[in-house]
């Protein structure tokens, strides 16, 4: 039997969800030029996804680790409200000021990637939930 690479306790179908947002964006660019968009519009959607999974994972780490639970819910609250806004305002000033189609190309590449990205963990944390639950009965 050969050797995981993965540190112990994760699963194989933990790291490929934590990739999917990015494997969204990927199939967004075909279907990007397919239709014509601009392709700096997913370029934009792409960082603006890549940007906000990391300021989610950062905040995520700040309210784990935070020692009082209301700090943690106030960090997660307010890293979410202030993640949507910047996205929100960077779309709307790219739209009225630069270019609406590469706006529309790139709030569609983020949805995308950010919905695909929550369900992917949403179903990852049952499933562990799930088996923890199982393995301690």
């Amino acid at each position: 039997m050969t050797p995981s690479v993965l540190p112990s306790g994760v699963r194989p179908l933990t790291v490929a969800v934590a990739f999917i947002g990015l494997a969204a964006c990927l199939v967004a660019l075909p279907v990007v030029i397919v239709l014509d968009g601009p392709v700096w519009g997913w370029v934009l959607g792409t960082a603006l996804w890549s940007a906000n999974w990391g300021a989610q994972r950062l905040s995520d780490r700040i309210a784990y680790s935070a020692e009082n639970p209301v700090m943690a819910v106030g960090v997660a609250g307010i890293s979410r409200m202030a993640r949507a806004f910047a996205v929100f305002l960077i779309l709307m000033l790219v739209g009225l000021k630069v270019s609406e189609p590469a706006a529309l190309a790139a709030g569609g590449v983020f949805v995308a990637a950010f919905t695909l990205d929550l369900l992917g963990r949403t179903l990852t944390f049952q499933a562990t939930r799930r088996s923890d639950r199982g393995g301690g009965e």
